[in-house]
Protein backbone atom coordinates (compact mmCIF):
# COMPACT_ATOMS: atom_id res chain seq x y z
CA UNK A 1 0.00 0.00 0.00
CA UNK A 2 1.35 3.52 -0.86
CA UNK A 3 1.68 5.95 1.61
CA UNK A 4 -0.07 9.51 1.38
CA UNK A 5 3.40 10.50 0.79
CA UNK A 6 4.91 8.59 -2.08
CA UNK A 7 1.35 8.67 -4.09
CA UNK A 8 2.31 10.46 -7.06
CA UNK A 9 -0.52 12.74 -8.85
CA UNK A 10 -0.70 12.61 -12.43
CA UNK A 11 -2.67 16.25 -13.52
CA UNK A 12 -3.32 16.11 -17.02
CA UNK A 13 -4.04 19.60 -18.95
CA UNK A 14 -5.16 19.94 -22.37
CA UNK A 15 -3.73 23.13 -23.64
CA UNK A 16 -4.72 25.06 -26.96
CA UNK A 17 -4.46 28.66 -27.11
CA UNK A 18 -4.41 28.96 -23.33
CA UNK A 19 -1.59 31.83 -22.77
CA UNK A 20 -4.00 34.44 -20.76
CA UNK A 21 -4.47 31.35 -18.21
CA UNK A 22 -2.09 28.45 -18.30
CA UNK A 23 0.72 30.25 -16.09
CA UNK A 24 -1.57 30.73 -13.31
CA UNK A 25 -2.76 27.30 -13.08
CA UNK A 26 0.23 25.87 -13.75
CA UNK A 27 0.88 28.12 -10.29
CA UNK A 28 -2.25 26.37 -8.64
CA UNK A 29 -0.99 23.71 -8.80
CA UNK A 30 2.95 24.27 -7.95
CA UNK A 31 1.08 26.03 -5.03
CA UNK A 32 -0.85 22.88 -3.29
CA UNK A 33 -0.14 21.67 -0.11
CA UNK A 34 0.39 18.27 -1.98
CA UNK A 35 3.69 17.99 -3.60
CA UNK A 36 3.96 14.88 -5.48
CA UNK A 37 2.70 15.71 -8.46
CA UNK A 38 3.94 15.54 -12.43
CA UNK A 39 2.28 17.99 -14.76
CA UNK A 40 1.74 16.06 -18.10
CA UNK A 41 0.39 19.31 -20.43
CA UNK A 42 -0.49 18.38 -23.74
CA UNK A 43 -0.29 20.59 -26.32
CA UNK A 44 -3.13 20.17 -28.67
CA UNK A 45 -1.66 22.55 -31.45
CA UNK A 46 -1.35 25.97 -30.07
CA UNK A 47 -0.53 28.88 -32.25
CA UNK A 48 -0.17 31.28 -29.49
CA UNK A 49 2.28 31.36 -26.65
CA UNK A 50 1.34 28.82 -24.55
CA UNK A 51 4.31 26.98 -24.86
CA UNK A 52 6.73 29.45 -24.52
CA UNK A 53 5.16 30.25 -21.26
CA UNK A 54 5.13 26.93 -20.03
CA UNK A 55 9.11 25.96 -20.94
CA UNK A 56 10.13 29.11 -19.81
CA UNK A 57 8.97 28.43 -15.95
CA UNK A 58 11.84 25.36 -16.53
CA UNK A 59 10.30 23.18 -13.73
CA UNK A 60 11.34 19.89 -13.15
CA UNK A 61 7.91 18.49 -12.90
CA UNK A 62 6.28 19.47 -15.63
CA UNK A 63 6.20 17.55 -18.62
CA UNK A 64 4.85 19.14 -22.24
CA UNK A 65 3.79 16.70 -24.99
CA UNK A 66 2.99 18.21 -28.38
CA UNK A 67 0.38 16.84 -30.97
CA UNK A 68 -1.43 18.08 -33.76
CA UNK A 69 -4.92 19.55 -33.27
CA UNK A 70 -6.99 16.99 -32.27
CA UNK A 71 -9.70 18.05 -29.51
CA UNK A 72 -9.40 18.48 -26.29
CA UNK A 73 -10.63 14.82 -25.67
CA UNK A 74 -7.53 12.97 -27.60
CA UNK A 75 -5.31 15.74 -25.47
CA UNK A 76 -6.29 14.17 -22.29
CA UNK A 77 -5.94 10.31 -24.05
CA UNK A 78 -2.84 11.02 -24.69
CA UNK A 79 -2.16 12.58 -21.14
CA UNK A 80 -3.41 9.20 -19.65
CA UNK A 81 -0.74 7.09 -21.98
CA UNK A 82 2.35 9.06 -20.44
CA UNK A 83 0.68 9.29 -16.45
CA UNK A 84 2.58 7.98 -14.50
CA UNK A 85 0.93 8.62 -11.08
CA UNK A 86 -1.94 6.22 -8.90
CA UNK A 87 -3.92 9.06 -9.28
CA UNK A 88 -4.89 11.06 -11.90
CA UNK A 89 -6.99 14.42 -12.80
CA UNK A 90 -8.25 15.76 -16.14
CA UNK A 91 -7.46 19.74 -15.43
CA UNK A 92 -8.50 22.45 -17.97
CA UNK A 93 -5.61 24.80 -18.46
CA UNK A 94 -8.28 27.72 -17.80
CA UNK A 95 -9.02 26.43 -14.13
CA UNK A 96 -7.42 26.87 -10.53
CA UNK A 97 -7.37 24.63 -7.66
CA UNK A 98 -7.58 25.96 -3.76
CA UNK A 99 -4.85 25.18 -1.83
CA UNK A 100 -5.39 21.44 -0.59
CA UNK A 101 -7.64 20.32 -3.62
CA UNK A 102 -4.79 17.43 -4.14
CA UNK A 103 -4.82 16.92 -0.53
CA UNK A 104 -8.16 16.58 0.40
CA UNK A 105 -8.60 14.05 -2.39
CA UNK A 106 -5.56 11.94 -2.15
CA UNK A 107 -6.57 11.10 1.46
CA UNK A 108 -9.61 10.14 0.69
CA UNK A 109 -8.81 7.50 -2.05
CA UNK A 110 -6.37 5.93 0.24
CA UNK A 111 -8.34 6.01 2.98
CA UNK A 112 -11.46 4.57 1.74
CA UNK A 113 -10.21 1.74 -0.89
CA UNK A 114 -13.90 1.36 -2.02
CA UNK A 115 -14.08 4.34 -4.13
CA UNK A 116 -12.59 5.00 -7.35
CA UNK A 117 -12.88 8.90 -7.75
CA UNK A 118 -13.51 12.04 -4.92
CA UNK A 119 -15.02 15.34 -6.39
CA UNK A 120 -15.50 18.35 -4.52
CA UNK A 121 -17.52 21.70 -4.43
CA UNK A 122 -17.11 23.96 -7.22
CA UNK A 123 -16.85 27.30 -6.43
CA UNK A 124 -17.33 29.69 -10.40
CA UNK A 125 -15.47 32.82 -11.05
CA UNK A 126 -15.65 35.57 -13.50
CA UNK A 127 -12.42 36.18 -16.16
CA UNK A 128 -10.56 38.67 -14.25
CA UNK A 129 -10.73 36.61 -11.02
CA UNK A 130 -12.61 39.23 -8.60
CA UNK A 131 -15.64 37.51 -7.78
CA UNK A 132 -16.67 34.19 -6.58
CA UNK A 133 -20.28 33.00 -7.08
CA UNK A 134 -22.54 30.34 -8.01
CA UNK A 135 -21.02 27.24 -5.93
CA UNK A 136 -22.10 23.71 -7.47
CA UNK A 137 -20.84 20.16 -6.90
CA UNK A 138 -19.48 16.87 -8.56
CA UNK A 139 -21.41 14.09 -9.42
CA UNK A 140 -20.71 11.31 -6.87
CA UNK A 141 -23.98 9.77 -5.70
CA UNK A 142 -26.72 9.15 -8.16
CA UNK A 143 -24.20 9.89 -10.91
CA UNK A 144 -25.96 8.69 -13.76
CA UNK A 145 -29.25 10.53 -13.11
CA UNK A 146 -27.50 13.69 -11.71
CA UNK A 147 -25.47 14.04 -15.14
CA UNK A 148 -28.54 12.62 -17.30
CA UNK A 149 -31.12 14.97 -16.02
CA UNK A 150 -28.76 18.05 -15.94
CA UNK A 151 -29.64 18.82 -12.46
CA UNK A 152 -28.64 22.50 -11.86
CA UNK A 153 -26.16 22.52 -8.92
CA UNK A 154 -24.06 19.45 -10.11
CA UNK A 155 -21.01 20.30 -12.51
CA UNK A 156 -19.24 18.02 -14.87
CA UNK A 157 -16.14 19.63 -15.59
CA UNK A 158 -13.05 16.85 -15.45
CA UNK A 159 -11.20 19.16 -13.23
CA UNK A 160 -13.19 18.16 -10.26
CA UNK A 161 -12.51 14.69 -10.34
CA UNK A 162 -9.46 12.90 -9.15
CA UNK A 163 -9.37 9.07 -10.33
CA UNK A 164 -7.43 6.03 -9.57
CA UNK A 165 -5.12 5.83 -12.25
CA UNK A 166 -5.21 1.91 -12.18
CA UNK A 167 -9.14 2.14 -12.19
CA UNK A 168 -9.33 3.92 -15.73
CA UNK A 169 -6.73 1.52 -16.93
CA UNK A 170 -9.09 -1.76 -16.07
CA UNK A 171 -11.87 -0.61 -17.97
CA UNK A 172 -10.19 0.91 -20.18
CA UNK A 173 -12.19 4.39 -19.44
CA UNK A 174 -10.66 6.47 -22.02
CA UNK A 175 -12.65 9.94 -23.39
CA UNK A 176 -15.22 10.07 -26.01
CA UNK A 177 -12.58 11.36 -29.29
CA UNK A 178 -15.86 11.83 -31.25
CA UNK A 179 -17.40 14.46 -28.46
CA UNK A 180 -15.93 18.09 -27.01
CA UNK A 181 -18.47 19.86 -24.82
CA UNK A 182 -20.26 16.58 -24.22
CA UNK A 183 -17.51 14.66 -23.29
CA UNK A 184 -17.22 15.01 -19.56
CA UNK A 185 -20.65 14.22 -19.17
CA UNK A 186 -20.40 10.71 -21.41
CA UNK A 187 -16.87 9.99 -19.13
CA UNK A 188 -18.53 10.04 -16.07
CA UNK A 189 -22.06 7.95 -17.35
CA UNK A 190 -19.30 5.60 -18.71
CA UNK A 191 -17.27 5.14 -15.07
CA UNK A 192 -20.27 5.26 -13.41
CA UNK A 193 -21.86 2.27 -15.62
CA UNK A 194 -19.00 0.23 -14.95
CA UNK A 195 -20.35 0.51 -10.54
CA UNK A 196 -16.91 2.58 -9.77
CA UNK A 197 -18.12 4.20 -6.73
CA UNK A 198 -17.15 8.01 -5.98
CA UNK A 199 -17.03 10.29 -3.03
CA UNK A 200 -18.20 14.24 -2.59
CA UNK A 201 -15.74 16.16 -0.51
CA UNK A 202 -17.65 17.65 2.82
CA UNK A 203 -15.61 20.35 3.04
CA UNK A 204 -12.11 22.31 1.40
CA UNK A 205 -10.88 20.90 -1.80
CA UNK A 206 -12.83 23.52 -3.96
CA UNK A 207 -11.95 23.77 -7.68
CA UNK A 208 -12.72 27.57 -8.94
CA UNK A 209 -13.92 27.21 -12.27
CA UNK A 210 -13.25 30.15 -15.17
CA UNK A 211 -16.62 31.18 -17.00
CA UNK A 212 -16.30 32.91 -19.87
CA UNK A 213 -18.12 33.67 -22.56
CA UNK A 214 -15.60 32.59 -25.33
CA UNK A 215 -15.45 28.98 -23.29
CA UNK A 216 -16.43 26.08 -26.04
CA UNK A 217 -20.00 25.22 -24.36
CA UNK A 218 -20.78 28.81 -23.59
CA UNK A 219 -21.51 29.69 -27.95
CA UNK A 220 -24.64 27.91 -29.34
CA UNK A 221 -23.24 27.10 -32.84
CA UNK A 222 -24.14 24.32 -35.28
CA UNK A 223 -20.81 22.50 -33.97
CA UNK A 224 -22.64 22.26 -30.45
CA UNK A 225 -25.74 21.11 -31.48
CA UNK A 226 -23.69 18.51 -33.41
CA UNK A 227 -21.83 17.63 -30.37
CA UNK A 228 -25.23 17.19 -28.42
CA UNK A 229 -26.37 14.95 -31.15
CA UNK A 230 -23.60 12.74 -31.52
CA UNK A 231 -23.49 12.12 -27.38
CA UNK A 232 -27.14 11.31 -27.65
CA UNK A 233 -26.29 8.76 -30.30
CA UNK A 234 -23.79 7.40 -28.03
CA UNK A 235 -25.92 6.97 -24.52
CA UNK A 236 -28.51 5.19 -27.12
CA UNK A 237 -25.77 3.08 -28.93
CA UNK A 238 -23.95 1.98 -25.76
CA UNK A 239 -26.83 0.99 -23.93
CA UNK A 240 -25.58 3.39 -20.90
CA UNK A 241 -29.06 4.84 -20.13
CA UNK A 242 -31.13 2.75 -17.53
CA UNK A 243 -34.35 1.40 -18.66
CA UNK A 244 -36.36 3.42 -15.54
CA UNK A 245 -35.31 6.43 -17.00
CA UNK A 246 -34.55 6.25 -20.75
CA UNK A 247 -37.54 7.79 -22.27
CA UNK A 248 -37.65 10.61 -19.99
CA UNK A 249 -33.76 11.23 -20.11
CA UNK A 250 -33.98 11.06 -24.20
CA UNK A 251 -37.51 13.12 -24.10
CA UNK A 252 -35.77 15.53 -22.10
CA UNK A 253 -32.10 15.78 -24.47
CA UNK A 254 -33.98 15.98 -27.18
CA UNK A 255 -36.15 18.84 -26.29
CA UNK A 256 -32.53 20.60 -25.26
CA UNK A 257 -31.39 19.92 -29.12
CA UNK A 258 -34.64 21.25 -30.21
CA UNK A 259 -34.12 24.73 -27.62
CA UNK A 260 -30.15 24.52 -29.42
CA UNK A 261 -32.10 24.41 -33.12
CA UNK A 262 -34.14 27.20 -32.31
CA UNK A 263 -31.33 29.56 -31.38
CA UNK A 264 -29.32 28.79 -34.40
CA UNK A 265 -32.80 29.37 -36.44
CA UNK A 266 -32.26 25.53 -37.77
CA UNK A 267 -36.08 25.56 -37.41
CA UNK A 268 -36.44 22.31 -39.44
CA UNK A 269 -34.15 20.35 -37.00
CA UNK A 270 -36.17 22.35 -34.08
CA UNK A 271 -39.52 20.54 -35.00
CA UNK A 272 -37.96 17.38 -35.92
CA UNK A 273 -36.19 17.38 -32.33
CA UNK A 274 -39.18 18.19 -31.07
CA UNK A 275 -41.24 15.37 -32.55
CA UNK A 276 -38.75 13.10 -31.20
CA UNK A 277 -38.95 14.76 -27.95
CA UNK A 278 -42.87 13.77 -28.09
CA UNK A 279 -41.81 10.44 -29.37
CA UNK A 280 -40.10 8.99 -26.09
CA UNK A 281 -42.69 11.03 -23.51
CA UNK A 282 -45.48 13.53 -25.16
CA UNK A 283 -45.93 13.64 -20.81
CA UNK A 284 -42.86 15.57 -20.84
CA UNK A 285 -42.91 17.50 -23.81
CA UNK A 286 -46.12 19.16 -22.87
CA UNK A 287 -45.19 19.63 -19.17
CA UNK A 288 -41.89 21.72 -20.72
CA UNK A 289 -43.91 23.52 -22.79
CA UNK A 290 -46.14 24.84 -20.31
CA UNK A 291 -43.53 25.54 -17.70
CA UNK A 292 -41.64 27.80 -20.30
CA UNK A 293 -45.19 29.74 -20.79
CA UNK A 294 -45.97 30.15 -17.03
CA UNK A 295 -41.89 31.22 -16.88
CA UNK A 296 -42.37 33.97 -19.21
CA UNK A 297 -45.87 34.91 -18.39
CA UNK A 298 -44.00 36.06 -14.72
Amino acid sequence: MQSLITSLVSVVIPCYNAEEYIEETIDSICCQSYKNTEIIIVDDGSTDQSVQIIKKKDLDNVFVIKQSNKGVSAARNEGVKKARGEFIVFFDADDLMSYDFIEKRVNELNNDKEIGFVCGRVKSFNRSNDELYEVAFGAAGNVINEVLFYQSNINTCPSNYMYRTDTLKKFELLFNENLFSSADRFFLIEVASRNIKGKLLKTGGELLYRKHSDSMSSKITDRLLKDKLIYYRCLIKRDLIPPDIKKETLAKGFFILAGTAYKLKAYFKTITYLVISFYYSPIFLLRSFFKKILLKTK
